[in-house]
């Protein structure tokens, strides 16, 4: 398990070392979708890009040349996160207005609409949750707490359930190493709270 690491306002890491995580920032030059606004992030929203099939590179590619006043900060695909604007800049994503409280106070996350995205996104918010301090019940948001649009589509019917994936705390198995096996007759090998032809497993210290 690797750390998770952000630095001004750039996310360099995640928890898992096979999600790969691209800096693909939208340019300064194009105000429209990069205002440059101070954000001090207090939740994240989630969104679906109701673009199906489309991955997160061709997402990611489409916020940097649009002329509408639309951005987010990651773009999350199967295994991949593109990253288009800092954590500290403002996003516009929520649909609530140039003032409004989910663009002026939230991390805005597209979900692509592709195999994998979904269980990506689990992860990716979970590490985030931690960074940021976020209560996963309470500040991880979808897109309609803003401005009633169904989104994020997929993701909103099994919204509880997908809380409770964040939420959830994943503990890594311990590896088990074989000691020895009880020898049936117990003259031939030493034991200690043993039963007949019991298997003895301890924690493997590597």
């Amino acid at each position: 398990m690797s750390e998770v690491i952000i630095e001004k306002g750039l996310l360099k890491s995640l928890s898992n070392p096979d999600i790969e995580v691209i800096e693909h920032l939208i340019p300064t030059s194009n105000q429209s979708s990069r205002p440059g606004h101070s954000l001090d992030p207090e939740s994240i929203t989630i969104h679906n890009t109701a673009n199906p099939g489309a991955n997160a590179e061709a997402n990611s590619k489409y916020v940097d040349t649009t002329e509408n006043y639309v951005s987010w900060h990651l773009t999350v695909g199967n295994k991949i996160v593109y990253q288009e604007l800092p954590f500290n800049e403002v996003a516009w994503h929520a649909g609530d207005g140039s003032n409004g409280e989910g663009n002026r106070t939230s991390i805005a996350i597209e979900v692509a609409e592709v195999d994998g995205a979904y269980e990506t996104a689990i992860e990716v918010v979970r590490d985030l949750c931690k960074v940021f301090n976020f209560d996963v019940y309470t500040q991880i948001v979808p897109h309609k707490l803003w401005s009633g649009k169904e989104c994020p589509r997929l993701i909103l019917p099994i919204w509880d359930e997908f809380i409770d994936e964040i939420a959830t705390v994943e503990v890594e198995e311990p590896k088990l190493r074989l000691l020895g096996v009880l020898d049936k007759d117990y003259d031939k090998i030493s034991f200690i709270n043993g039963v007949k032809g019991q298997k003895i497993y301890v924690e493997d210290p590597k």
